[in-house]
């Protein structure tokens, strides 16, 4: 790789030359800000380090280091940060991170389980400059989500994202809201019940659908 004033070269063993403009490369920092989770779905993948039972759990950056954090990312030449948890509604200055990350420059995103987003969540997240906001589902049917998500979230966070949609809407704002879904075991097995998220998703009025798989850890012993 060298380093140009306005280019980058990517260079491969064989092969062309890719040539990219700086301002195309995007350096994303996937931050889990929280161990705190409203839920226990059945099939978290940081199940080890948010739900354990051990004194370090509990503990996460301040509010000073967490700004501290976000203006070095900003320095470090970062365009985005990705806010993850837990749930990373679940921090009490979660606002202040989101508005000092978007006045630093950055672009801001979050993944939400849904369960927060009441209409004062929702209007101080449009009002934090948040640029997208990923709810998890993982079912297309109250049926199929709960099992995971557990008894009654689907119904409550379908409404939730039916709002927030709507808020959107009615304020002309332009920030992404979407659903991402884990493409479990059963979800696989009845490939119509991930057609449907099609539906409910028009139904909801996201514009947005992102499917990923679960994986398999297993321990050597």
């Amino acid at each position: 790789m060298t380093n140009e004033n306005s280019r980058i070269n990517w260079f491969r063993s064989s092969g062309p030359v890719i040539e990219l403009p700086r301002n195309q490369i995007r350096r994303v920092a996937l931050w889990d800000v929280t161990r705190k989770c409203d839920l226990r779905c059945i099939h978290c993948y940081n199940y080890d380090k948010y739900m354990a039972k051990t004194p370090d759990v509990i503990n996460e950056t301040s509010t000073r280091e967490a700004i501290e954090i976000i203006d070095k990312l900003a320095d470090f030449g970062f365009n985005q940060i990705h806010f993850l948890g837990g749930e990373p509604l679940n921090r009490k200055d979660c606002f202040i991170l989101f508005s000092h990350a978007v006045k630093k420059g950055l672009k801001v995103t979050i993944n939400t389980n849904g369960i927060r987003l009441s209409d004062e969540y929702i209007k101080r997240i449009i009002n934090s400059g948040v640029s997208q906001v990923a709810v998890s589902l993982d079912g297309s049917d109250e049926i199929s989500n709960d099992l995971i998500r557990g008894y009654g979230t689907f119904h409550r966070v379908t409404e939730n994202i039916a709002t927030f949609s709507h808020m959107l809407e009615n304020k002309n704002i332009n920030l992404l809201l979407g659903i991402i879904s884990t493409l479990t075991l059963p979800l696989l097995k009845t490939p119509e019940k991930i057609g449907e998220y099609f539906y409910l998703a028009d139904e909801l009025g996201v514009k947005w659908l992102n499917f990923i798989f679960l994986y398999k850890n297993s321990k050597k012993e």
